[in-house]
């Protein structure tokens, strides 16, 4: 029997040439042998469109769980919908932040952090000093900090957690953001994800990740943690915890002016440390907020670190990590041609924008969304600039 190798998201991705195909499949076996005979790809598409609808009732677990997660929208929609007044919304951010604790579970003990600096990097305008801190008992985390050239007294600072690249904080665009911060005059932590950067994790004799960076081991980890009523989202998010404790530990950070920001992965940790880390003042997730319908729908793969357990049984989504700290300032950024479909970014500012609204905040909550496929892009990163500088009262050179 001859395998079936075309998934519905290439199915649906690919709609332009399987839109055509399907209709003229749908026709006259007549129209159909013309076209074969004219392109044999368009043939192809046909004969695949055909087995597609053959075997449709494979997608009937996809679609319950899709309509199950409608309902539950649907629910909590009606629910915040009565919310009107600003006491109602501090009520609700405190109902968001107790389900958000029971869903990431107790969090581990704070061990003593270890932190050394392995070297330094002289540049014109910052210092990076390579940092080794424990997140837990003789677990690793590799950081980089930049620090500003010549500054005095407290500065400003933020924790800048990694996307899924396999090189880690050595990510060109990471660099980047990261540089143009400590030109502005920030101190910025940049850490290794658990199996990417300097963090190898399940090596072989050769040294070499036999599962794979990134995405490959955070799922082998989570079914892990998963066995032993864990999860992989607070493993991930403690690291990002106890380099804030780092970065405090310094005389040369203000408290008063600390943000967060990351992309894609980074993004998703952003948005777990912001709820689940009081000490930021401002944060910044880009490439990464939707609505968790929107992943679903689209058949969005995601990895351990983005599925926190029992979230959606507790009637919460994306926009109640962020709920968890109103008033903060929070800029949400996103492209128009990401993966991570903009229609669930937009829907949710909007719910956040209402929410701040009522308790006097609205100009706190912003949106950006550039023109771009997935990533930290220029425009992205300039929206987070001016909206860090403006919260932190420093003027860009």
């Amino acid at each position: 029997m001859q395998s079936l190798t075309t998934s519905r998201r290439t199915f649906l991705r690919n709609g332009a040439v399987l839109g055509g195909s399907l209709a003229l499949y749908q026709t006259t076996d007549k129209m159909v042998s013309a076209q074969a005979s004219a392109d044999p790809k368009i043939a192809e598409e046909v004969r695949r469109a055909a087995i597609f609808n053959e075997f449709r009732h494979g997608h009937m677990l996809q679609e319950y769980y899709v309509a199950r997660l409608r309902d539950i929208a649907r629910r909590r929609e009606r629910e915040r919908a009565r919310i009107r007044t600003a006491a109602q919304v501090m009520k609700l951010r405190e109902e968001v932040r107790r389900k958000l604790r029971a869903c990431y579970g107790p969090p581990p003990e704070r061990t003593a952090l270890n932190a050394r600096v392995t070297g330094n990097l002289e540049r014109e305008h910052y210092t990076i000093e390579k940092i080794i801190y424990e997140s837990r008992p003789q677990y690793l985390v590799t950081a980089n900090l930049y620090v500003p050239r010549g500054a005095s007294g407290r500065r400003p600072a933020v924790l800048a957690p990694c996307g899924h690249s396999q090189n880690g904080k050595a990510s060109s665009a990471y660099q980047e953001f990261s540089r143009n911060l400590a030109r502005q005059g920030y101190i910025v932590l940049i850490y290794d994800p658990p199996a990417q950067g300097e963090r190898l994790e399940y090596p072989n004799r050769e040294g070499e990740p036999r599962i794979g960076f990134g995405v490959h081991s955070h799922n082998v980890a989570g079914n892990q943690m998963t066995l032993c009523g864990m999860n992989f989202a607070l493993w991930e998010a403690w690291d990002g915890i106890r380099g804030v404790d780092y970065l405090l530990s310094r005389p040369d950070v203000d408290p008063q002016r600390l943000g967060v920001t990351g992309n894609s992965g980074g993004g998703t940790q952003t948005t777990h440390l912001n709820a689940l880390e009081d000490r930021f003042t401002m944060a910044s997730p880009n490439c990464f907020v939707v609505r968790f319908i929107c992943n679903l729908e689209n058949e969005e793969p995601t990895d351990a670190e983005q599925v926190l357990p029992g979230i959606l049984a507790a009637g919460l989504d994306m926009a109640d990590f962020f709920i968890a700290q109103i008033p903060r300032p929070t800029l949400l950024t996103g492209e128009m041609n990401d993966f991570f479909d903009v229609r669930g970014l937009k829907e949710t500012y909007e719910e956040l924008r209402r929410l701040y609204a009522l308790v006097g905040a609205e100009d706190k909550v912003q949106l950006s969304i550039g023109p771009n496929t997935h990533g930290y892009n220029k425009e992205a990163r300039a929206a987070m600039y001016r909206f860090f500088n403006k919260h932190a009262g420093i003027e860009a050179s």
